[in-house]
């Protein structure tokens, strides 16, 4: 069936059908939540019985904010999280500029991906329309039974892209980071600080409740006392003998699906793409992807499920490309690459056009989005 063809009448019915979300993350909580105001019938199902463990995801983008001000959520974000403003930037220990948000309206907010699917899930209990039914597999045979649209939104390892025959191009970047989260003991406060050497990167950036999140560029696998060495290293500070997060080890890659829509199947978040997390813009990207389709499930038609598509995919392009220059000029390695990224830095972070075109383009105020002008 074609990707911008509804489903047969006897099967669809655009005004008043019952909708499936199979995947329970941030992505599939904000769009249940979306449509359950709109009064939606809607059945969210996560596989797992239990809320994944670690704070993963922890930026939220201005964009972003203003999604989940429509849910009346902004507020407690705000409350509960820690806004980043400013981000230092150093090369070999020395300061070689600043990155500054320079209004609220485009500060970056801390605040854990668990916080953020707590906040979401007590959002859905309050929409009778909506129910969440933890311990369900989707299964081929459930896709087939299945009344109405079914949104995929059970991540960029999820089974449901593949039941509905939607392939895609990707690959990974080739370099590995470990993570974990400690306590702030040097009261760096609610600035992020980007640390750049021959060695690669290591990044820290602000948790609430006085915790900070250390990232290195390690080879994999490494350890907690190699992350702690590696932070030693490039900022000069010793996070040893204090308590500190389980280990998590990623290695960034870039996916994109060839189409958003097949059948009655429609993709939605890292289920359509994944790129670098480095930078914080996936699942803001995704969030952005959950505002459009809520819109268009309003109302939908084969157009506007073809606009969704070239939307989202075009604003997954655009955040991926940025994603992927961040990281590849934060992880090149050597003398002569560590002389050349001060020197770039300084020039970037010391022109105002160019440093305002960086604070937009991290914030997300640039991109296509829904909830940009």
């Amino acid at each position: 069936m074609s990707s911008l063809n509804p489903l047969p009448a006897s099967r669809h019915h655009p005004d008043g059908s019952p909708l499936t979300i199979v995947g329970a993350g941030p992505v599939g909580l904000l769009l249940g939540a979306l449509l359950g105001k709109q009064g939606r019938d809607v059945r969210i199902l996560e596989q797992r019985v239990l809320k994944p463990e670690g704070s993963m995801a922890i930026g939220i983008t201005p964009p972003s904010l203003d999604i989940l001000e429509k849910l009346d959520l902004k507020t407690a974000f705000l409350q509960n999280g820690v806004l980043i403003r400013k981000a230092h930037v150093f090369e070999n220990q020395k300061a070689v500029g600043e990155l500054v948000f320079r209004s609220s309206e485009n500060a970056i907010l801390s605040f854990p991906q668990l916080e953020t699917l707590k906040i979401l899930e007590e959002k859905i209990a309050e929409f009778p329309s909506v129910t969440l039914e933890r311990g369900k597999t989707f299964t081929e045979e459930d896709l087939e039974e299945a009344e109405g649209w079914v949104v995929a939104c059970d991540g960029s390892k999820g089974a449901l892209r593949e039941m509905a025959g939607i392939r895609g191009q990707g690959h990974r970047y080739g370099v590995s980071f470990v993570m974990a989260d400690f306590p702030d003991l040097e009261n760096l406060g609610s600035d992020a600080r980007l640390y750049f050497s021959k060695d690669g990167a290591v990044e820290s950036f602000p948790l609430p409740d006085t915790q900070r999140r250390w990232i290195a560029q390690l080879p994999y696998p490494s350890t907690l006392e190699d992350l702690m060495d590696r932070v030693k290293d490039a900022a000069g500070m010793d996070l040893r003998d204090r308590s500190s997060s389980p280990l998590c080890s990623f290695s960034p890659r870039w996916f994109l699906a060839d189409r958003y829509v097949s059948g009655h199947v429609i993709l939605c978040g890292d289920s359509a793409h994944v790129m670098s997390p480095i930078g914080g813009q996936g699942m803001n990207t995704g969030f952005g992807d959950a505002m459009m389709l809520s819109e268009v499930l309003s109302s939908p038609s084969a157009s506007r499920l073809h606009c969704y598509t070239q939307e989202r995919q075009k604003a997954f392009r655009i955040a991926a490309r940025r994603a992927a220059a961040g990281m590849w000029l934060g992880t090149r390695k050597g003398k002569m690459a560590s002389r050349l990224r001060a020197a770039a830095l300084k020039t970037m972070l010391g022109i105002p056009g160019t440093h305002h075109t960086l604070a937009r383009s991290y914030s997300m105020r640039n991109l296509p989005h829904p909830c940009n002008p």
